[in-house]
C-alpha cells in the first residue's frame, strides 16, 4: 500500500532539533545579556549625565521593554513556523553586537582621568564614588554579549534552524 506521506508534522514547532534549541537559548540569551546592560547602564555613574536612563526610570523599562519585543517578537514567529524570521533576527543580534562592541570601545575612554574629568565640569558635578562597579560590570556584559552573539552567528550559519 503507497500512502502519501503526511508532511503536515514535519513542519510543527514542537519538532526541534538540538541546533534549533541551540538557536533558541542563544537568541534568549542574547537578548537576557542586552536587557541587563541596560539596566547596568543605568546604575553606572555615566546615567547622571545628559537624558541617561537611571535605575528604575520609565525610560530604563522602556528599554528593557523595546530590547524584549524586537528580539522575541521575531522569535515568537520563528518558532510558530515563520522561518524567515531568523533573518529579521540575524538583523536585530548584529545591531546590538555593534551596540555592546561600541561600549567595549567607549567606557573605557569615558573613564579615562581628562575624559572624565571634562565631563564633571561640563555637568558641573562630579561624578558619584561607588558605582564604577556598574561600568565594570556593563563591559563584562557586553563582552559576553559579543561572544554569545558570535556564537549565534555560528549556529544560524552552520544550520538551517
Amino acid at each position: 500500500m503507497n500512502h502519501p506521506q503526511n508532511t503536515f508534522h514535519q513542519n510543527q514547532p514542537h519538532n526541534t532539533t538540538g541546533k534549533q534549541k541551540v538557536f533558541l537559548i542563544l537568541t534568549c540569551l542574547s537578548a537576557f545579556l542586552f536587557m541587563m546592560i541596560t539596566v547596568t547602564a543605568s546604575l553606572s555613574p555615566y546615567a547622571q549625565f545628559g537624558n541617561a536612563n537611571r535605575f528604575g526610570s520609565e525610560g530604563m523599562f522602556q528599554a528593557v521593554f523595546f530590547i524584549a519585543a524586537v528580539y522575541f517578537l521575531p522569535l515568537i514567529l520563528y518558532t510558530m513556523g515563520l522561518k524567515s524570521m531568523r533573518f529579521i533576527l540575524a538583523a536585530v543580534t548584529g545591531i546590538f553586537t555593534l551596540s555592546a562592541a561600541a561600549i567595549l570601545v567607549i567606557l573605557p575612554v569615558l573613564a579615562a582621568a581628562p575624559v572624565r574629568n571634562l565631563l564633571e565640569s561640563a555637568a558641573g558635578t562630579a561624578i558619584s564614588a561607588g558605582y564604577e562597579w556598574a561600568a565594570v560590570a556593563m563591559w563584562i556584559l557586553s563582552a559576553a554579549e559579543i561572544i554569545v552573539n558570535i556564537l549565534w552567528y555560528v549556529n544560524w550559519g552552520s544550520s538551517k534552524a
